[in-house]
């Protein structure tokens, strides 16, 4: 009886010990992916902002409509419709500079 329960006791530290094994080698790992990742890699993306040579000038006497519709329902019965028409006009511009 005796030697059957240390047999157990030795096989169940045993499993222990190997789990804790694997999950001190899984955190050394993630760490040193995580560095890996954070030192070299793939380069950060860059945002670059458009120069505004395709932007029309806005000249005095330009205008601009904006027409849209918005449709709302519910599903439950409630039924609703917007219609925004707007138009934007140049009276006068001044150099920025």
């Amino acid at each position: 009886m005796r030697v059957a329960a240390a047999v157990d006791d030795r096989t169940r530290k045993t499993a222990g010990r190997q789990a804790g094994q694997r999950v001190t080698i899984l955190s050394a790992l993630t760490l040193i992916l995580g560095a890996l990742a954070v030192i070299g890699g793939a380069a950060p993306a860059h945002a670059t902002q458009a120069p505004g040579h395709d932007v029309p000038i806005l000249a005095n006497g330009w205008s601009w409509t904006y027409a849209t519709t918005f449709t709302y329902n519910d599903g439950g019965g409630t039924d609703a419709t917007i219609n925004e028409n707007d138009t934007y006009s140049v009276g006068s511009t001044t150099a920025p500079f």
